[in-house]
């Protein structure tokens, strides 16, 4: 008589899946994007808004939305994209405002500065893709945080 190895156990074994924790599915923060440029050059604002559309895919934020302005950094009053922007805000409780550089609110201090508080009024972070605001804005920024 011949032994047979028994196989059914090792079977039984492979056969089993291995116990996996549950991926929990956490919402998106929402966020909205902004960007502006000085002049109307072909395909700058459409770059603009493809690298923050891949920015906040890679974090796992939602972008809801670009607004866009074609204006003077200088100018703090006519901007229809800003103030759509402004808008949305009001209507949706996004996370934060993205943008590719802190030069796309204004290259001017004291104009960033404004625009800056107006967003930060509405409860959203400012989130810069290359790192950051100028350093005189942060530090404003936070002193209006904390009043």
């Amino acid at each position: 008589m011949t032994a047979m190895a028994d196989t059914s156990t090792s079977t039984r074994l492979r056969e089993q899946p291995l116990p996996c924790p549950q991926a929990q599915a956490f919402p998106s923060e929402m966020v909205f994007g902004y960007v502006r440029s000085v002049s109307d050059r072909p395909g700058y604002l459409a770059a603009c808004r493809e690298q923050l559309a891949i920015w906040c895919a890679r974090q796992g934020w939602e972008l809801r939305a670009v607004f866009t302005d074609t204006c003077s950094g200088l100018d703090v009053e006519d901007r229809p994209g800003f103030r759509g922007l402004l808008a949305a805000l009001a209507d949706h409780q996004a996370a934060a405002v993205v943008l590719p550089d802190g030069g796309h609110l204004s290259r001017t201090v004291e104009v960033v500065d404004v625009l800056a508080a107006q967003l930060l009024a509405h409860g959203v972070e400012l989130r810069v893709m290359d790192g950051g605001l100028p350093p005189v804005v942060v530090r404003q920024l936070a002193h209006l945080a904390l009043s």
